[in-house]
């Protein structure tokens, strides 16, 4: 049997490092569990504060989607992300936003702002000076 530091085994090591192994493993799984029946709670929160009634079984508290009711489930809504990609802006023609949040449009209403308004106080300037 061979000895390592304060005289300790390579097998009491072993098994010191396989009980901290195990108990980490242990620990992990209590938290994931912990966390899934949060992520239930939040969502069994969220779905009862919906005020609308299901598609499917007309109950209050939850969407057609989250329908428990297997036959006339509806489909799940696409991601918002896909939705974007599909998008094609009226104004530059990319893809990815629309017209309302182009960049161009909010640059040009940017520079039209300060146009305006160095206008107006040039216009402001202009009669004063005619008035005598």
């Amino acid at each position: 049997m061979a000895t390592i530091n304060q005289g300790m085994s390579v097998e009491e090591i072993e098994q010191i490092v396989a009980q901290r192994v195990a108990n980490a493993i242990e620990a992990i799984a209590i938290y994931e569990s912990i966390n899934q029946t949060k992520q239930r709670e939040n969502k069994v929160v969220g779905n009862a504060s919906n005020k609308g009634k299901c598609e499917n079984c007309k109950w209050r508290g939850h969407q057609a989607r989250d329908c428990r009711i297997s036959g006339l489930k509806t489909k799940p809504r696409p991601s918002m992300t896909k939705l974007k990609a599909e998008v094609t802006c009226y104004e530059c023609g990319e893809l990815g936003h629309y017209k309302r949040d182009c960049p161009l449009v909010k640059f040009q209403n940017r520079v039209d702002k300060y146009w305006k308004g160095k206008a107006r106080r040039d216009s402001n300037a202009t009669t004063s000076n005619i008035n005598i």
